[in-house]
């Protein structure tokens, strides 16, 4: 996630883009080998796609089972991340705030339905774009463009000073890292609420 990976990145150093390159490595994985195929079967879920190959029972509570877990726990950050936000914004209570976020969920998913919530995850992509974008712009204007001068700042106010720069952080060996970024970059193509994207669009 765009906060996730940014914490990592400050907290583990370079291991930390092991993440950010291992996602950003999945998805030609998925638009040259998964995507058109899964596209073209017609199916509306994943759960559909699969049962079109095998037994319709067994493999609806399997990939019914599958998604929740990994769904159920992608919400709970969501609504954690999303509390914080609007406490710390708004000045509501934390509880509040998450029911309140939670309420605005289910109106625009039950009234909205697959194209609402399609759209608010192409308004998300564009402002998360957006405004990643207008953040490194500035932070490069800062240091006059210049790499040098970002990692000599980031050194002098990192408290792990230049042991930010050396790798380590995050993975202790060659087999971890390659380990990580392999789990990472096919295990994206297996993540439900990104291969539900593919079954939301016309062409």
């Amino acid at each position: 996630s765009f906060l996730g990976i940014s914490a990592l990145v400050f907290t583990s150093g370079y291991d930390g883009l092991i993440y950010s390159l291992g996602f950003l490595v999945g998805w030609p994985i998925i638009l040259f080998l998964i995507a058109e195929r899964l596209r073209n079967l017609g199916r509306y879920t994943f759960a559909d796609v699969a049962s079109y190959r095998l037994k319709q029972g067994p493999i609806r509570i399997l990939s019914a089972c599958g998604s929740l877990v990994v769904v159920a726990l992608y919400l709970i950050a969501q609504m954690v991340g999303a509390g914080k936000l609007i406490e710390l914004l708004f000045g509501l209570n934390y509880h509040i705030a998450v029911v309140l976020v939670g309420v605005l969920m289910m109106m625009y998913v039950l009234f909205g339905g697959m194209l609402a919530t399609t759209w608010v995850q192409i308004i998300k992509a564009v402002l998360l774009l957006f405004g990643a974008s207008f953040m490194a712009f500035m932070v490069m204007k800062h240091v006059g463009f210049s790499f040098n001068n970002l990692f000599s700042e980031a050194m002098a106010v990192h408290p792990k000073g230049v042991d930010i720069m050396k790798p380590g952080g995050l993975v202790k060996d060659p087999i971890s890292a390659l380990s990580l970024g392999l789990g990472l970059m096919f295990g994206t193509a297996g993540l439900p609420h990104i291969l539900m994207r593919f079954f939301t669009v016309s062409d």
